[in-house]
């Protein structure tokens, strides 16, 4: 079987292209490549960069996020989160707790794994979509945001995208919070550090060991 990046290098952008003309009957070469791209980056690890708020904060956030979603596709099966997290039962539950996760809610929220990835990778499309307002007619962009479903629903079935282990998702977000953050600071240590609630030292170290400096 191949792998995901092997699957995404050879035959997504071909089944991204069909997906699009099929649902919003025109082909855009940028507009593919875009949503190929997020997939490439796997639409369920929705990153919603909040520089606002610390990155012990917005990680604490992503967590809990995560964490549902792989509960609610497992309808709260403690044993799958775990295996599929790559961490021990024990702490999942801890997470749980200090996290105040609903684990009744995820165990009847009737939500398959295929549906969680559809609404993760529509979440995504639509927020490329509002990349090319100013480019398709207004009629054909409100057919591509009311299309977004029947997009990722084709893709999904297609492209077998998945949960990646906690530890590397995290990873992830990390250097996507900083990233944006450096961005926002002008990429000057000193402020970035200052303005997310790490020290100098610290911030390097996680800069240098993520490859953004």
């Amino acid at each position: 079987m191949e792998s995901l990046d092997a699957v995404i290098k050879n035959d997504a952008g071909p089944i991204v292209e069909k997906a699009v003309q099929k649902a919003i009957g025109i082909t855009i070469k940028e507009l593919n490549e875009d949503i190929t791209l997020k997939l490439k980056k796997n639409p369920l690890l929705e990153f919603n960069i909040n520089t606002n708020v610390s990155l012990k904060s917005a990680k604490k956030a992503f967590r809990k996020g995560y964490i549902e979603k792989v509960l609610k596709c497992n309808f709260g099966d403690i044993s799958a989160t775990s295996r599929i997290l790559q961490v021990d039962r024990k702490t999942i539950h801890r997470m749980i707790a200090e996290l105040r996760i609903n684990i009744n809610e995820c165990r009847t929220a009737l939500a398959t794994e295929d549906y969680i990835k559809e609404e993760a990778l529509s979440n995504a499309i639509t927020g490329i979509f509002k990349n090319y307002e100013m480019v398709l007619h207004p009629s054909k962009i409100h057919e591509a945001y009311e299309s977004t479903s029947k997009i990722s629903e084709d893709i999904v079935r297609e492209i077998k995208f998945s949960f990646i282990p906690l530890k590397d998702a995290e990873k992830e977000f990390e250097r996507e919070y900083i990233s944006v953050a450096l961005k926002d600071n002008g990429n000057k240590l000193a402020k970035t550090a200052k303005a997310i609630g790490l020290s100098h030292e610290a911030l390097f170290r996680k800069a240098k060991s993520l490859r953004l400096i």
